[in-house]
């Protein structure tokens, strides 16, 4: 069964102002919501546990408005993963708008490294449509424990890479396994990443 993996992210009202950031630096996103439709933002950790937030998080529709997250936030500064919701004002997550981003706080785990934050990666958060000959799949992404994992099917997929190979194993009610331009499950990319 040949396969087409598509990453998709809906409409942004969330940036990132860049990707990466150091401990010590401001983390900040730019809220720009449509006219007319006033959000408040929300983070929750990867569980969708609410994050409690510090201060006046509404941004007018219209409006544009750049928050730093640690100050929004101060939990965020714990190593974990987070996600940053723009809710509709008046209402309450599950209900938002825009694609919601991706906070990745990740700690140095080497023994003797310093407590806290080591780095930060903020994305929006995607998903991907496996299209194939008997229909279509979502796929849903662990940021939280598979971060390399996740960047990795993304890289790749949103490159084309997956496009028209097939599902080399089909076990029915356990697995399915795809991705490699062999077809029978000894190829690959040219490069593995760790489980």
């Amino acid at each position: 069964m040949q396969a087409v993996a598509t990453v998709v992210a809906l409409f942004s009202i969330l940036f990132p102002t860049k990707s990466w950031f150091a401990p010590d630096q401001p983390w900040t996103v730019t809220v720009k919501p449509p006219a007319g439709q006033d959000v408040v933002l929300a983070l929750t950790d990867f569980t969708g546990r609410a994050i409690d937030a510090r201060g006046d998080l509404l941004v007018p529709g219209g409006a544009e408005r750049t928050i730093e997250l640690k100050q929004a936030f101060p939990p965020v500064s714990l190593a974990s993963t987070y996600v940053l919701w723009a809710v509709p004002k008046g209402k309450v997550l599950p209900d938002f708008v825009g694609t919601p981003l991706v906070v990745s706080v990740r700690a140095d785990r080497r023994r003797d490294a310093p407590p806290g934050a080591m780095v930060v990666k903020i994305d929006p958060m995607c998903y991907a449509t496996i299209t194939t000959g008997a229909g279509e799949m979502t796929v849903l992404f662990y940021y939280d424990v598979a971060p390399h994992t996740v960047a990795n099917f993304i890289g790749l997929a949103s490159g084309g890479f997956y496009d028209g190979l097939t599902f080399h194993r089909i076990a029915p009610g356990f697995v399915i396994q795809g991705g490699d331009p062999r077809g029978d499950g000894t190829g690959g990319p040219g490069y593995t990443v760790d489980a």
